[in-house]
């Protein structure tokens, strides 16, 4: 049975494919090396963790994290 429905692996597909050409201008980060990101735990933070943790799987690279509380929020 078909649905209308689009599938979800097109959608994480679209998704992987937008976030590498956003990442694009980054494609020079060296190989192997060690990478740290701050991130203040939001939506959009942790969305760009995902991202750099594929692209750092990618060029063989350590990631870590610091998390900015930014106290915007209660």
């Amino acid at each position: 049975m078909q649905t209308n429905q689009p599938d979800s692996h097109s959608h994480e597909d679209a998704l992987r494919t937008a976030a590498q050409q956003a990442l694009s201008p980054w494609a020079h980060l060296p190989d192997g090396k060690k990478w740290c990101v701050a991130l203040s735990g939001g939506a959009d933070s942790t969305a760009l963790l995902h991202v750099l943790k594929e692209l750092a799987e990618i060029k063989q690279a350590q990631l870590c994290a610091a998390i900015v509380n930014h106290n915007l929020r209660p």
